[in-house]
């Protein structure tokens, strides 16, 4: 299982939705249309390689992911939680590291359920609390949308969609081995380790949990 997120400086969100909407439109793609992992094949694969490459070379973009090796190890009632009391803490341990006191935040989850409103509340006030050397971060929201309607969740699934088939070892889709051995290339990342926890372009968390004992 892999989490991600891409995120931006708020100014530039704006261009980057238009960029991406142009990406899609130049590669026939209705530019209002969903582009997500599961769609790649080697037919249209080139307009995720378009998306890719924009990643790369734009300096405001950057992505988050958390790998979790084997989800069949996981044993939540051992630690008095569910799937998705797990999960949130999944997605704190996600965004914690990028948000810093001074700036202020909005956060878009993809969404999962008709719970996603009050775990996002929730989880909006467990990164206010979070305590910096000089105060706290500014939350200003913390939204679920549909995948359909924000591109930067969408980039954020091709890209963690590419790390958890390169950890899968999977080799039947040609599309997506391409879009892997690009990720790989210019990111100079093995995709199936820990990068630098100071690396912000693309940064990678394998995650290991703890005991229950």
């Amino acid at each position: 299982m892999v989490l991600g997120c891409c995120w931006a400086p708020a100014d530039m969100i704006p261009v980057i939705n238009n960029n991406i909407k142009t990406i899609k439109a130049r590669n026939n793609i209705n530019p209002n249309g969903e582009l997500k992992w599961t769609k790649i094949s080697e037919g249209n694969v080139k307009v995720y390689q378009e998306l890719i490459e924009y990643f790369f070379n734009s300096s405001f973009l950057h992505f988050r992911g958390i790998i979790i090796p084997d989800k069949s190890i996981l044993h939540h009632k051992n630690f008095g939680q569910t799937h998705d009391d797990w999960y949130y803490k999944m997605m704190y341990q996600l965004i914690i590291p990028i948000v810093s006191e001074g700036n202020e935040y909005s956060i878009f989850l993809d969404y999962k359920d008709i719970y996603g409103g009050r775990r996002s509340s929730q989880l909006k006030t467990i990164l206010e609390k979070k305590s910096f050397n000089w105060g706290h971060p500014k939350i200003f929201q913390v939204q679920c949308l549909p995948s359909n309607e924000n591109q930067m969740i969408q980039l954020a699934d091709i890209i963690a969609g590419a790390i958890a088939y390169n950890l899968r070892k999977l080799n039947g889709n040609a599309g997506k081995i391409s879009i892997v051995n690009m990720i790989k290339d210019k990111s100079y990342c093995s995709l199936e380790s820990s990068t630098p926890l100071n690396a912000t372009k693309f940064n990678i968390f394998k995650w290991h949990g703890r005991s229950s004992i």
